[in-house]
């Protein structure tokens, strides 16, 4: 359980009452039409992007990620897919070195044992040799919130698996040949999809087939990845079109020489606060949030990129600001305040409208608070993604975010709050245009921001003079922008799976 510094007397999660229903799980077929005119509109648009050039393709704000006659049109995804996707991220979480198939969880059972299994299975030869489309490699030491966000959004929509570090080591042996088989001889041909630079040196191995493809799904902000990751895979899965857009220039100036395929994904994130609904038995009714009360709530977690300490320069200099409520993890909290004197915070007028809390949230909790949060401050300084933004969204509260790619991707000036920033460079990242090292991108402006506490400010004071009806309409467009983008990367993932099956053959 997460520690609470009660920096005022913050009002407990209010009461709630059981009646939510656990709904069945149809397909996605009252969709189709719909989902054919989303794909053939954005692809012809992201067409034009890939064919404009360098510098129009980096002037994100030409660039219309929700059109309004698409918003119009879209149409809920049942709640039992949600939760599907949803158990899934649980078995995740709490089966770290355990395969995670596609039918984890999809009758509501999370802690059974249908859809997962592990290296003492007795059957574990004849249930790895079914073979997937493509699969997630997802070692243990990485099954954490982000990336299990991430993997099982792949492993629902590309009915795949996600495996352990083991399933690649273990050995068998064959009765009939007497020989001694791998996964790599059951699954040879089989896509796998690595998370950043989290490859365990798993392609490098004399074992790993030459037609077996390798797949990166890559957060561009990250410091990790060299120009050897990107020349080594076969298929690039971009969840942002910044990704999808510094690739592409990156492959350009520096080669391709193994043709690699770069896709626009976008992608989906678990409905935290419809799953807290589905535990704790609660309906739309009892969950209802309230816009006329203002109470913001910021998480920060594990990230030190979170503009959390613009958020506190903003309240404390304000003492008239509405009550907040900062989650962050106890080491990124030690390491902000250590820049901040904590006396002269304790002894501000504006303490009384701050409470943090430190340490981790555990989910039920963290889900709880979002079914009733209706004002988030997501104020990141950069994002691989963003998942808790897309939990924001799924939420339908109102946000405030950074007015900075993949942030302003996710939300617009339709459906949130958008704060105005400064371009930061940042060495390290071989996409980011300053690159200090070979092979880096030219000509490109920095993937950070620096979100000062006055522009968090103006934001709050804009949302203070909307009223109530305002406010709810933001949240309800953010939601449909969630939902879009989860019928986006659904098309996308079936798309994937085509390619994997024949071999290579171009899907673009």
């Amino acid at each position: 359980m997460p520690s609470c510094r009660r920096l005022s007397a913050a009002s407990s999660l209010p009461h709630i009452s059981p009646s939510f229903p656990f709904q069945s799980s149809p397909h996605f077929l009252y969709y189709q039409v719909f989902r054919l005119l989303v794909v053939f509109y954005l692809l012809l648009l992201l067409e034009n992007w890939w064919q404009s050039g360098f510098e129009e393709l980096e002037n994100e704000h030409e660039l219309e990620f929700y059109p309004l006659e698409l918003l119009q049109d879209v149409h809920e995804i049942a709640d039992s897919e949600h939760l599907h996707l949803a158990m899934l991220h649980e078995g995740c979480m709490n089966h770290r070195d355990s395969v995670i198939t596609s039918d984890f969880g999809r009758n509501g059972d999370e802690i059974g044992t249908r859809g997962r299994f592990q290296q003492d299975d007795e059957n574990l030869r004849e249930k790895l040799e079914k073979c997937p489309d493509v699969e997630v490699f997802l070692p243990s030491h990485i099954r954490g919130d982000g990336y299990c966000e991430d993997a099982m959004g792949y492993v629902k929509y590309l009915q795949g698996r996600a495996l352990p570090q083991w399933v690649l080591e273990i050995k068998f042996l064959d009765k009939k040949t007497s020989k001694t088989l791998t996964y790599h001889d059951l699954c040879p041909k089989t896509p796998l999809i690595f998370m950043n630079h989290f490859w365990n040196e798993m392609p490098n191995q004399p074992s790993w087939p030459e037609t077996k493809p390798v797949y990166l799904m890559p957060n561009v902000e990250m410091y990790e990845l060299k120009a050897e990751h990107y020349w080594r895979v076969d298929v690039v899965l971009c969840k942002t079109a910044i990704c999808a857009r510094r690739v592409r220039m990156w492959y350009q100036q520096e080669g391709n020489p193994r043709h690699t395929k770069v896709m626009y994904t976008r992608h989906t994130t678990s409905d935290a606060a419809l799953y807290a609904k589905h535990q704790l038995g609660v309906n739309d009714e009892v969950s209802a949030k309230n816009f006329s009360d203002v109470h913001f709530v910021h998480t920060a977690g594990k990230s030190v990129f979170k503009g959390t300490n613009a958020v506190l320069d903003c309240w404390l200099s304000r003492p008239d600001f509405p009550p907040l409520d900062i989650f962050v993890d106890q080491e990124s909290y030690d390491k902000l305040m250590r820049k901040i004197d904590v006396e002269q915070i304790r002894a501000h007028p504006a303490l009384k409208k701050i409470t943090l809390h430190t340490g981790r949230v555990p989910g039920s909790i963290f889900g709880r608070m979002m079914i009733e949060t209706a004002f988030l401050l997501c104020t990141s300084v950069l994002e691989g993604y963003g998942h808790y933004i897309n939990q924001a969204r799924a939420n339908a509260a109102l946000i405030v975010t950074t007015d900075a790619p993949p942030m302003n991707e996710l939300l617009s000036r339709e459906s949130a709050i958008l704060v105005p920033h400064p371009s930061t460079d940042v060495e390290k990242q071989l996409l980011g245009g300053t690159f200090n090292g070979e092979h880096g991108l030219r000509g490109v402006k920095g993937m950070a921001t620096y979100v000062k506490g006055d522009e968090i400010c103006n934001a709050v004071e804009h949302i203070l003079e909307m009223t109530p009806e305002e406010r709810q309409a933001m949240g309800k467009r953010a939601r449909k922008q969630y939902v879009l983008d989860t019928q986006f990367f659904a098309v996308r993932m079936q798309e994937l799976r085509e390619l994997a099956r024949a071999d290579g053959v171009s899907w673009y």
